[in-house]
């Protein structure tokens, strides 16, 4: 994360620890799709929330292992 700060980049999305692709996929779709009307923050979050409403739909549970390893660092507009 520092080298591509360090880099220029203002901000990142980043995952502490391996997510399956799917899911990862999921949150990432949701995000893009919110970004152009939310800050990156809110998106993020909006799509956090997203993806747990729908494993609680599909699965009957939202385990945080699926959606608590993104965060936002650096600027969050």
């Amino acid at each position: 994360r520092w080298a591509f700060l360090y880099a220029g980049a203002q901000s990142l999305v980043t995952s502490l620890f391996e997510v399956p692709d799917t899911e990862t996929r999921e949150l990432m779709k949701h995000f893009y799709t919110r970004l152009p009307s939310e800050g990156k923050l809110a998106a993020l979050q909006g799509a956090r929330q997203t993806l747990i409403q729908q494993r609680r739909e599909s699965h009957g549970a939202a385990h945080p292992f699926f959606w608590a390893s993104f965060v936002l660092v650096g600027r969050g507009r």
